[in-house]
Parts: structure tokens; sequence; C-alpha cells
């Protein structure tokens, strides 16, 4: 079924409202813009598969009823970007959720697991991915492309039950339901100006006197992509931005002596820079952003991540999963070096298994030892907590 007029989509979401569950998938492009433009939407459930085609239905806000449903579980695999685009589009986050991708490693499957491997895994059936590449904004759509996008949510909710009574039989069902919560809160898809530098690719290389203009250009650099809708590299690249906070030009003569800015930056964007530039300088440092205090350990982060990670090793032993879907060695060199905010390993059940324990070995909790062939993890004087052992 392909919808592509509104009285079509009000007549499939009665059809649909107060399903069991709801498989969605989204195909979309954001090459040339900084929101993403939206082209296909495709659903299913028990009884029915269709297609919605945004291009032509322009008003999706009759998902809502649906997407708010509290009967209706609706199902993504890796639906960051799905869930966020029906935000933007319906005016609501979708309301309960459930991820195979953020489930399928509590089964021993790698985190970020692929959908077709995913569904190999569990239903048994091997999907083409000729399309993945194509262009969603040309229509009529291809017979393939077609294929291809239902074939993207046929499979999701089988899938779903699959995982649902494996996850039961081994008692982890509720592991995931602090992060489906997150995932469900229209905060989520709200970011937060102040937190913009973080995401800016080696940032963590500035002195804590440079982050201030890492903040503010990021910031700057975000409200102009929004504005023009254009994607925030095509303003400023991290490459670039990194190097202006470094050098700290204090006139566009020096700014653009950086390579590239000439042909970045108007001369109106130069002067901006470089005054935010100056009141970065000018700013008081109790109002720097702040990295987080770092450990250091006796041989320094890199050896106290080493020791984290027999640590991570047993955990994922005793869980029977691989020990990075728990935590990779940049995760604990982050939180050797202080990171304590937008990790994972600090969430939901990663932080049961093995993320407390973590920052309690290095606030001085727990101590670890080897003995006897074994990497012993106790508590240290004045605590109290089982012994634990890897070979």
């Amino acid at each position: 079924m392909h919808i592509t007029n509104q009285q079509d989509l009000q007549a499939i979401v009665d059809q649909i409202y107060g399903c069991r569950a709801l498989a969605i998938d989204t195909e979309f492009m954001r090459e040339k813009t900084y929101y993403p433009l939206l082209c296909l939407v495709q659903m299913a459930t028990d009884d029915v598969e269709f297609l919605i085609d945004p291009l032509s239905v322009k008003d999706l806000r009759p998902l809502a009823k649906v997407l708010t449903d509290p009967r209706t579980v609706k199902v993504f695999h890796a639906g960051r970007q799905d869930r966020e685009l029906l935000y933007q589009r319906c005016g609501v986050a979708a309301s309960p959720v459930f991820d195979t991708q953020a489930a399928a490693p509590l089964l021993g499957l790698p985190q970020q697991v692929g959908y077709g491997s995913a569904v190999s895994e569990f239903c048994g059936v091997k999907l083409k991915k000729a399309d993945s590449l194509t262009d969603w904004t040309l229509r009529p759509l291809s017979a393939s492309q077609i294929q291809y996008s239902l074939e993207d949510v046929r499979y999701l909710l089988p899938m779903y039950d699959v995982i649902r009574e494996k996850l039961e039989g081994v008692g982890r069902l509720h592991w995931l339901d602090s992060e489906f919560a997150k995932m469900a809160d229209s905060k989520t898809f709200e970011n937060a100006e102040s937190e913009l530098w973080r995401k800016v690719k080696k940032v963590n290389s500035l002195p804590r006197h440079q982050l201030v203009h890492a903040s503010n250009l990021a910031i700057w650099r975000e409200r102009i992509a929004k504005k023009r809708n254009i994607p925030r590299k095509w303003i400023l690249s991290d490459e670039i931005l990194i190097e202006i906070c470094k050098r700290e030009p204090m006139t566009t003569d020096d700014l653009y002596k950086i390579r590239g800015t000439h042909e970045k930056l108007t001369s109106t964007m130069a002067k901006d820079i470089v005054h935010l530039i100056k009141s970065g300088k000018n700013s008081d440092p109790s109002t720097w952003p702040e990295k987080g205090k770092k450990h250091h350990g006796a041989l320094g982060a890199d050896a106290v991540a080493d020791v984290m990670m027999g640590i991570v090793r047993l955990r994922a032993k005793e869980n029977k999963v691989a020990p990075q879907v728990l935590a990779t060695h940049d995760d604990l060199m982050e939180l050797a070096n202080g990171q304590r905010r937008d990790m994972d390993l600090l969430e939901s059940w990663r932080y049961e298994i093995v993320g407390r324990e973590l920052v309690d070995f290095l606030d001085g909790k727990e101590s670890v030892s080897y003995s006897g062939g074994h990497l012993v993890v106790e508590p240290s004087a004045g605590q109290s907590s089982e012994e634990s052992k890897v070979e």
C-alpha cells in the first residue's frame, strides 16, 4: 500500500490504531541540508505493511495518534534519526519504543549490529541491499526501491518477537527499560547549545582556555547552519574550527591566514569570529567549559584503562556478551581522563553490569590485583563487596 494523500493517511491511521506493535523505518537525505529531508516512511503491523510518501503527504501529524498510543510498541532498528524525523514532522516523540539494535547485544550480537545481520540471525532471512544508496527524492519509486524499503520493516516485528522471547528467557528484558525510556523522551532530540562543542572532532586536544572558543564557535556555526538549512561543515569544518581556537586570531587578516578560511568565510563572518575569539579571551575563566577532572594513575591513563579492561572482560564473560559491547578502549580512556557525561557505559544496563564498578575503581573504592593466575577485584580498605576473579 502506497499512501500519497491526506485522506489515505487518515484511513490507515484509523485502521492500525490500537495494534500491539508497529514497525517503523524511514528513508531520508541530508547531504545538502541541515535538517534531513524525509523522503519515505515505511510501517508494518502484523496485518499490513505500507509506505507513506512525505513528498506528497505534507502533513504527517495524524500519525501522532498512533505514535503516542501506549498500547502500541513502536519498533525500530537503529532508530535514532527515524524517531527524530517523526518528532520534527509529527510534533510528538514515539512512545513506547523498542530498538532491536540496542537489544541484540544482550544476546551476544555485536554492538551496532546492522539490520541485515540481525534479520539473518533472528529470522533466518538474507536480505539484499541493492538500493541502499538510492536517490529517494526521485519519483516515481521503482519496484526495487519499494521492495527494498518494505523489507526494512517486514522483518522488524518477527525479529522483535524473537528478541523479546530470548531476553525474557535469560532475565534481561528489563535491562533496556531506562534506555528505551530515554529514546522516547522528546528532550533526546533537543541539543543544548552549551554542549555542542563536545561533538567537535579533536576538541579534547584543546587546553581549557581555548575550549571557550570552541564552545562559542560551535554555537555560532549551528545557528547559521539552521537558519540557512545547510550542513554545519559548509559553514566551518571541525578541522578549521579547531585551528582557529588554537591560533586565536585577533584580526580578520590573522584569521584569513588559516588555510581554508578564505573559501568558507565572508568578511562579515570573519568579523564575527574575531569578535567571538576576543570575547572568549576576555571572559571569566569560571565560565569556561570543563572537560572533566583527569585521573592520572602511576603509569598514566592508558595503563589505568588497561586495568579497567580486565574488569570489563570479567563482567562480559559473566554475562556472556562481547567485551566491546560493554566498553571499548576509547571509552575507558575517556573514563580514565575524567569523562562522566554522554557515555553509554555510564547509563542503563552497562552501568549496572560494569560502569558503576569502574567509577568505584577510579574513585578508590575498588582495588585490582593479580593472584594465583587470576585478576582479583575486591573492595578497598573500608569498603565491602563480593570478591571477583577472572583468568
